[in-house]
């Protein structure tokens, strides 16, 4: 990246909301179903982010211990 770069892909992270559910499956099911894009966390970790209609970044976090 460029020094007078403000945003740089490769180091920028969006802020975004993060959310914890229990189970990903029927979320990642619906996004789907409804032709909405997301990716997966490149962690590892069972996640996935999405945008939502005003371009706002979703995370959201399964958690199974809840």
């Amino acid at each position: 990246c460029a020094r007078n770069i403000v945003r740089c892909s490769l180091y920028f992270r969006d802020r975004h909301a993060a959310l914890t559910i229990k189970n990903l499956d029927p979320l990642i099911e619906s996004l789907e179903r409804h032709g909405v894009a997301y990716t997966f966390s490149r962690s590892g970790r069972r996640a996935v982010f999405l945008r939502d209609i005003d371009a706002n970044a979703l995370e959201f976090v399964e958690d199974t211990t809840m």
